[in-house]
């Protein structure tokens, strides 16, 4: 069993390989890639080390870690040409710095706010002094780094994606209805994207694993130029600002 599963953790972790297992089965994921999750468990323990001076206790990084892992076997696929093991590596991290987050107190923003903010700032309709003053006041109550496509938070994983500022501790059913609708309204704008706009979107700013990537490290994934990339890019973002401007003009 992996030499009982690199010897628990190497003595300080207690993670169990067959309750591993159960995890990798629950999740429902295709036979041929349980090879692939086991051959890259020691990734997980070397990301999780990293983290060791957060706080968090080094069994439950690693617990975090295998989930990583265990979704990004979900969701890898080897037609866009990069090595599970780098496409790991980016799921591994933000389901560990998640967790980390996720034990701090975090100010959430509410739903009816984003939505607000959102509505304004891509509507075409001339706006009055009077809408100019109540936006102002909205945008001042949140953080900007919180929900941009134009700038990405860069420090805080909890709220490095459009998906993630729509997350909410305690809904009401109003609340939990809004959310929902936003989720759906982001999720239909980045698939109408053709697939090779929507991955770099998803990369770029932060719907994968919480991190902005370089137009470098995107052309090396997809096997294009730097230029390139920054070129789809440039057309996807002016595809989804048109396209979240109609649909929230229906609102």
């Amino acid at each position: 069993m992996l030499n009982k599963y690199f010897e628990d953790v190497s003595k300080t972790g207690k993670i169990n390989f067959e309750d591993l297992k159960r995890e990798i089965n629950a999740a429902e994921i295709p036979e041929d890639y349980h090879e692939v999750i086991r051959s890259n468990l020691k990734l997980v323990i070397s990301i999780a080390k990293k983290y060791t001076k957060s706080g968090y206790p080094f069994e439950d990084l690693i617990q975090e870690g295998n989930i990583g892992l265990i979704k990004a076997a979900k969701k890898f696929n080897p037609d866009l040409g990069y090595q599970f093991s780098t496409y790991a590596c980016w799921w591994i991290r933000n389901q560990i710095q998640r967790a980390i987050y996720n034990k701090k107190n975090l100010i959430r923003i509410p739903v009816n706010k984003m939505r607000k903010y959102f509505k304004y700032k891509y509507s075409t309709k001339d706006k009055s002094d009077k809408d100019k003053k109540a936006f102002n006041k909205l945008k001042n109550q949140i953080p900007s780094s919180y929900f941009s496509l134009e700038a990405p938070i860069k420090d805080d994983p909890e709220y490095s994606t459009l998906e993630s500022i729509l997350e909410v501790d305690e809904q009401s059913p109003d609340q939990e209805a809004a959310m929902d609708e936003q989720k759906k309204l982001i999720g239909k704008i980045l698939d109408k994207l053709p697939e090779k706009k929507k991955f770099i979107i998803r990369y770029r700013y932060g719907f994968i694993d919480g991190e902005k990537h370089s137009l470098k490290e995107i052309g090396n994934m997809l096997g294009i130029s730097s230029e390139a990339v920054r070129q789809n890019e440039i057309r996807a973002l002016k595809q989804l600002r048109e396209d979240f401007t109609t649909i929230l003009k229906n609102l």
